[in-house]
């Protein structure tokens, strides 16, 4: 049984612990934006994110506000096809920084059991990753959008005074936190950070993974959860073993989506956009 208040509508909007959680949806979906394969709709999307968020209490809290100003003034001085050629630099062919949870995991055999985790997640939200757009469930682009949707779910039923519905999204989020996304964002942001280029494009990306990193590791605070951190660096292409990707990360995207994951938002009278990247 759901336990129902009053639901507030568009005036609960204005309630400072829904506008700390639909802070925290919007800085995951920039995030996500930012590290998913660049399109002119999908940066501009990043722009006008961090333009909303500009001032918003979430960065105050976070300490964010330099990291995303940061992220605006290199996205803005770069074009998106420099951002394309650093995106497949970085995470195709030797994979200079592997974008997957399960290549930070150092035991080879619960890799498989890994995916499955993190596909159970999505599951009980009734979603899959997209089979046309061929991204695996555990790239961190997928991982942060996930947690984007299941935010913009908890600030959803807080305003429709869902109690249960929104411990569930809540609990559901600091688990994925404790399990999955805080366990590796640490070793995937310092790989990053030491494999970027030195120039416009490049600059971008350090500024990412620096802003996922801090807000990942503050979420994970906030949240009280205590990942077992995962700490393996992937082979570097001058190794004798260099990795090899695992599947595209450049999913085909619609000029107006972004992401690798489709899903319907319930009907409601808040305007919460949907997640494309699951189906």
């Amino acid at each position: 049984m759901t336990t129902s208040q009053p639901a507030r509508g568009l005036a609960g909007l204005e309630d400072a612990g829904v506008q700390r959680i639909l802070g925290r949806s919007a800085v995951y979906e920039l995030l996500a934006l930012g590290i998913t394969y660049p399109t002119e709709a999908s940066v501009q999307r990043l722009v006008d994110l961090a333009e909303d968020l500009e001032g918003h209490d979430i960065l105050k809290a976070y300490g964010l506000a330099p990291r995303l100003a940061a992220i605006r003034e290199t996205v803005e001085a770069v074009e998106v096809p420099e951002l394309q050629l650093e995106h497949n630099r970085l995470f195709l062919g030797q994979v200079l920084c592997s974008p997957h949870e399960t290549e930070y995991e150092r035991d080879t055999f619960s890799k498989a059991a890994q995916l499955a985790d993190i596909a159970g997640f999505y599951n009980a939200w009734g979603l899959q990753t997209s089979e046309s757009r061929r991204t695996m469930p555990d790239f961190v682009g997928t991982e942060l959008e996930f947690l984007a949707m299941v935010t913009r779910r908890e600030a959803y039923a807080a305003l429709r005074g869902w109690a249960n519905r929104r411990k569930v999204a809540r609990e559901s989020a600091d688990a994925f936190m404790q399990t999955h996304l805080g366990r590796w964002v640490n070793a995937f942001a310092a790989d990053l950070r030491g494999v970027v280029a030195d120039d416009a494009a490049g600059r971008f990306y350090a500024a990412l993974a620096r802003a996922i990193e801090q807000f990942v590791v503050m979420d994970v605070a906030v949240a009280g959860v205590t990942p077992a951190m995962l700490t393996l660096r992937i082979p570097r292409p001058e190794d004798d073993e260099p990795m090899v990707c695992m599947d595209d990360p450049n999913p085909m995207l619609d000029d107006d989506t972004f992401g690798v994951m489709d899903e319907a938002e319930p009907d409601s009278e808040v305007d919460l956009p949907a997640f494309p990247s699951f189906e």
